[in-house]
Formats: structure tokens, sequence, C-alpha cells
């Protein structure tokens, strides 16, 4: 079962990526995943804009390059579930990978620079991702202490649960929604 749940998690965030369906992950579904975070807050043209995109294209590059096998500039599923599942068991590989992407999107996403991402702040984020239908489900299950905002560190900390996580009755399992 924990190994199931894991694979469930990596593939839902696969398909997020993977919009058109095409089998891989690549620079252009990244590019898409880009533009859809900037344009569901409102960010294209203000500063936070080319933050978002230096820190996408960095775990872009991040992730194929410990992800690749054979090189051809995407990600199939098989990559993305064996190389996720590989980056979640190395604290050091999962920080290098993750950290600039997650502290690019919490900027985003924090748009009055609180320190803090609201409830609507990450409904918006969900939306970007193309997950809004799970956005209120994901809330409710992430927000443990229920105080409606989430610091950059719970943030992290929820990204890291999501992907490493392989206890089935984990909350952050609900982090894109229900898997």
């Amino acid at each position: 079962m924990s190994a199931d749940i894991l694979t469930r998690k990596y593939e839902k965030a696969f398909q997020l990526y993977d919009a058109d369906g095409s089998g891989y992950v690549d620079e252009s579904d990244v590019k898409r995943m880009q533009d859809q975070l900037v344009a569901a807050f409102g960010a294209s043209g203000t500063p936070k804009e080319p933050a978002v995109r230096e820190g996408i294209d960095e775990f872009w590059s991040a992730l194929t390059s410990a992800m690749d096998r054979n090189l051809d500039d995407r990600l199939s599923r098989e990559e993305w579930v064996s190389g996720l599942g590989q980056l979640s068991q190395d604290a050091a590989s999962f920080d290098a990978v993750f950290a600039p992407v997650v502290d690019a999107v919490f900027t985003l996403m924090d748009t009055d620079d609180s320190g803090f991402v609201t409830d609507d702040e990450f409904r918006r984020f969900q939306a970007g991702l193309g997950n809004a239908d799970q956005a209120d489900a994901a809330l409710t299950k992430i927000d443990r202490d229920g105080d409606g905002v989430i610091s950059r560190e719970e943030f992290l900390a929820d990204i890291r649960a999501f992907l490493t996580s392989d206890d089935p009755d984990n909350t952050n399992n609900w982090f894109l929604g229900q898997v």
C-alpha cells in the first residue's frame, strides 16, 4: 500500500504537468505551467514574473538532470515516477531540486507579501496548476491548524510530505487534491 500511495501522488503530479496527454512532460509543458501560474496571479509584467519563471526553469533543469535517463529532454511517466521516488529518498537532492521552485511559487502566491499564503491564494495556485476543482478539498486537509494561512516553511513541508510520505492517512496526500 505505501508504494501505491506514492505512485498515485507522483502520477497525479505528472497528469497536471502533461496537460496535452502526450505521455511525456517536456519543456513546453513546463512553459504552459509557468504561463498558467503567472496568469492565475495576474503577475504578467510584474517583478514576480521573472522570478517565478526562473525558479520553474531551474526546477525543470534539475528534474531533467536527475531523472531524464535517456537524455531526450523530456520525462516519460516511468522516468517521472521512478525519479521522484529516488529524489524523495535523499533529503539533500530533494532540497536541491524543489527548494528553488517552492520559493519562487510561494513568492508568487503571496500576493500581499505577508509571508503567508491565504486560502484564496492557495485556490488560485491550484487553479494555475489546472486543479481548481480540488482546491477546497486540499485546503481542508492540509491546513491542519485551521488558521487559513500557510507559511513558506509549511508550504515546503507540505510538498515534502506529499512527495515523501508513504502513509496513506497523511493529510498532505491531499496537496494536489484526491489521489
